[in-house]
């Protein structure tokens, strides 16, 4: 007796060092979507809404509907096939289905991804090719999001900090900004704690008199 295959799926699951909030945030505002998934993504986050994807560097315009949009449960759904580029006719819109979940975790959240309902072995493979990049992407995003909020006032105290003779008042910038366990790393040292890093920073002034630490270009 012949059995019939199993229909091809995509199933991915990524930890994410960023909060469940920034990460269902992304996926549910067309905005942040955008800039996630580098293109032009337009939808209404609420079930039977249209979802439309616009990529013309790669001349490919993905489209669907979401079926599924639950936000206390973090559950997105949608359906997803290109309506123009390259494989249309093998991958038409709206003939597959993409389901994203995001669970807490112990540090940040974990989502998992399914793409079901895809026509074929061939198309699985590169959708799941596709996805494992995005995913990447979108772990990305979500921490330098997380990271960004409070970014401003830690770097301002991180710099101040390292221009501070005084070994107290120092001691109490790096307390408002660093964690108990931070670990500082240069090519003088490897400093494990406040108190050690404190130390070495009152060492740089002794060694290396008139130096500054200041920040130049972006925050990679």
């Amino acid at each position: 007796m012949n059995e019939t295959p199993a229909a091809p799926l995509v199933d991915l699951s990524l930890e994410i060092a960023a909060s469940p909030e920034t990460v269902w945030g992304i996926l549910t505002t067309p905005d942040l979507f955008s800039r996630w998934m580098e293109g032009k993504v337009t939808f209404d986050a609420r079930t039977g809404s249209a979802f439309r994807a616009e990529f013309p560097h790669i001349q490919t315009v993905i489209a669907g509907e979401i079926i599924t949009f639950d936000a206390e449960a973090r559950h997105l759904g949608l359906t997803w096939g290109l309506e123009s580029g390259a494989q249309a006719e093998a991958f038409p819109a709206g003939c597959s289905l993409v389901e994203f979940r995001v669970h807490d975790a112990e540090v940040g959240c974990r989502v998992e991804l399914t793409h079901s309902q895809l026509p074929s072995a061939a198309v699985a493979e590169g959708q799941e090719g596709g996805w494992t990049f995005h995913l990447s992407r979108l772990a990305l995003h979500a921490n330098r999001s997380d990271l960004e909020a409070g970014l401003a006032r830690t770097l301002a105290q991180w710099f101040s900090a390292w221009g501070e003779p005084d070994e107290g008042a120092r001691l109490e910038t790096l307390r408002a900004c660093c964690a108990d366990d931070v670990e500082f790393r240069d090519d003088w040292t490897v400093a494990r704690g406040i108190d050690r890093l404190n130390q070495h920073i009152s060492m740089c002034f002794i060694f290396m008199p008139g130096a500054k630490l200041e920040p130049t270009g972006d925050v990679r």
